[in-house]
């Protein structure tokens, strides 16, 4: 079991409201009052319906909780999906995606986390932007998913894959 990924639950559920709400701050000076949602564990019968292997980390995640609404707005909606089993296996079906190539989760206008495996890669998640190409070599994260999610939970939702670090501006 990944003790990264239960370590970051369970700190994040401490933080939540008896709606399961945690106000945030973001760039720019956003503060906002945002709603997780966690799926119930994956079963090893609905893991098994992957046609294709699955990192340990993420499947550590799947039988914690098979998908999550993460950072949700109740009123704007947008936030992250992370996808249940059922979500993967429909996903895939509409995209041509590379060999060892499958969704794990959207948002942010269209968005995609895929989990992209490759043996010269130790991390192995990939960012397709909506409207971008699975051909582009900046998609990729270099990250695990465990990594990840600990980070995403830190930077409370915001794409700190995307963040530069000029500091003289």
């Amino acid at each position: 079991m990944s003790v990264r990924i239960k370590m970051t639950l369970d700190a994040l559920n401490k933080r939540l409201d008896e709606k399961n709400m945690l106000v945030v701050q973001n760039e720019e000076g956003f503060l906002g009052k945002l709603q997780f949602r966690f799926n119930p564990p994956a079963t090893e019968e609905e893991i098994k319906k992957l046609p294709f292997n699955i990192p340990s980390d993420y499947e550590d995640f799947l039988k914690i909780c098979n998908g999550a609404t993460l950072f949700d707005d109740p009123e704007n909606g947008g936030g992250l999906q992370l996808l249940s089993v059922e979500e993967i296996l429909e996903d895939y079906q509409y995209i041509d995606y590379p060999p060892d190539w499958f969704p794990i989760g959207y948002g942010y206008d269209g968005c995609r986390l895929i989990i992209a495996l490759a043996p010269e890669r130790k991390g192995y998640l990939y960012w397709l932007d909506n409207g971008g190409s699975l051909d582009d070599p900046f998609g990729f994260l270099n990250l695990t998913f465990e990594k990840w999610f600990d980070y995403f939970i830190v930077a409370q939702g915001s794409k700190f894959w995307e963040w530069t670090w000029d500091f003289n501006r």
